[in-house]
Parts: structure tokens; sequence; C-alpha cells
């Protein structure tokens, strides 16, 4: 699975000199009990909520865009949404501002 993520991010012309140290899938989910997943993702606390969640790009890695409830803004499938809008509206703005 983590091989052909790599070709494809590669053949996208993204870095890929990173290295995993965990994966976490649905299946993994499963066996600790969280059959559809967890809603909340972070902790549900004040310091983890709205603006004060992790942001979805890191100037560490340029073109690596987060996306989802751990990210900004936050819990829920119409946030989850947002954050995936969020994210497509950076990458397209990277990819137009490497064009120029």
């Amino acid at each position: 699975m983590l091989d052909g993520l790599r070709r494809r991010v590669e053949r996208a012309g993204y870095p890929c000199d990173v290295e995993v140290e965990e994966v976490v899938d649905p299946l993994d989910w499963e066996r600790q009990g969280m059959a559809r997943g967890t809603p909340f993702a972070l902790a549900h606390t004040f310091a983890q909520t709205g603006p004060f969640r992790p942001g979805n790009v890191d100037d560490r890695v340029p073109g690596l865009v987060f996306v989802g409830s751990s990210t900004v803004p936050g819990v829920g499938v119409p946030m989850v949404l947002v954050s995936g809008e969020l994210a497509a509206d950076r990458v397209d703005a990277m990819a137009l501002a490497a064009r120029r």
C-alpha cells in the first residue's frame, strides 16, 4: 500500500524523501474498537478546537497540504469537507505560483 502511494506522489512531482514512522488506517481503527473511525480525531478540548487546531500547510515541506478533521477548521463532516476545499485551493495556488 505504502509503495503504491509513494510512486503516485513521486509521479505527481512531490518530494518523497520522507521517513514514515507509523501508518494508521481504518483497519487499525476497527481493531481499536472504532469500527466507523473516530469522529473527533484530536482530543475534543478547547485548546484543540477551531482556530487552535493545527494548520493544513507546513512550511517545512512545500506543497504538502493536510486535510481532515484534525486540521483547520475542525470536526464533523461539513468541516472536513471545508478542510478539503481549503486544501484544494492551496494546492491550486501553489501550482499557479510555480508556473509563474
